[in-house]
């Protein structure tokens, strides 16, 4: 029997992943914060009992750094994990846990791979490195499979602009003005959502396991990405640059060779593309 996919989480990458799911015919459930409360543990042990079929667990299920980074959710993203990998029973083939390239810090060794020292600098971080602990040694005790995905920057359909890129397209459509917060020569590498669930699909069924940075490996500066985003919008044609003091790295570039080893025929969409592709599909409805 197939596994199924069971998404914990009702935000961004959540509704990619359901999507992906019903294009490519996989078995899965959504539960998102009205169908069960991960901050229960006995509601959440209770339905992980109720599981009776070959299931693999997807938890990008958190509060985002944007919402609250505070003790206080600090606490609760580490309790939604304990919770869900101390009720995981022998129906659970596999759990993935969506972590973040923010784990490292703010001014990492580059270029950043999977051994890269973790230096976090606020609670969001911290939660993340704290998640991780869980998962790998609640799975393993359990003989578990379990992959640790950590994101850099996503941005695609169903963003609800809330992503810098999205942002970006945001102030481009209601402002006529891109505008670029921090260095204009601030260099990231940022990924399409849809690629991160090709990623996520490819992995499992190359039965991977591990700890991956999921990166493009290029990165480009926000100008760059300002000026392409400016080009869709004629009547706008203006780049505002805003200089910030902060403590943060310039550039932040990634070493992939561990997920090229692992899905070799992976191709990442190209920037101009994803970019293309949000306009029409995120953008054009409101202009």
């Amino acid at each position: 029997m197939t596994p199924q996919w069971h998404i914990l989480g009702g935000g961004f990458v959540s509704s990619s992943l359901e999507k992906f799911a019903i294009k490519n015919s996989i078995p899965h459930s959504v539960l998102g914060r009205r169908e069960i409360n991960l901050l229960n543990p006995e509601k959440v042990r209770e339905h992980f009992q109720s599981i009776k079929v070959p299931t693999i667990v997807l938890l990008p299920a958190a509060i985002s750094r944007i919402r609250d980074n505070s003790q206080v959710s600090f606490q609760k993203n580490v309790e939604m994990v304990r919770n869900v990998v101390n009720s995981i029973n022998s129906n659970i083939e596999k759990i993935l846990f969506f972590s973040s390239v923010d784990v490292y810090g703010n001014r990492p060794n580059l270029p950043i791979t999977e051994n890269t020292s973790l230096l976090p600098q606020d609670y969001y971080s911290l939660s993340k490195i704290v998640g991780e602990y869980f998962t790998q040694i609640e799975c393993e005790k359990r003989r578990v499979k379990w992959i640790i995905l950590r994101l850099t920057g996503l941005y695609g359909i169903n963003d609800k602009q809330l992503s810098l890129i999205g942002k970006m397209f945001r102030s481009a459509y209601l402002d006529k003005t891109v505008s670029v917060t921090g260095s204009s020569q601030t260099k990231r590498d940022y990924v399409d959502v849809e690629d991160l669930s090709r990623i996520v699909y490819e992995l499992l069924k190359n039965n991977c396991e591990g700890i991956y940075n999921v990166a493009s490996g290029k990165s480009y500066d926000l100008l760059h990405i300002a000026k392409k985003i400016d080009s869709f919008f004629p009547a706008s044609g203006i780049v505002e640059q805003y200089t910030e003091e902060t403590n943060r790295a310039t550039e932040l570039s990634f070493n992939i060779n561990k997920l090229k080893k692992d899905l070799p025929q992976f191709k990442f969409n190209s920037l101009d593309n994803s970019l293309q592709k949000y306009y029409l599909k995120e953008i054009c409805q409101y202009t």
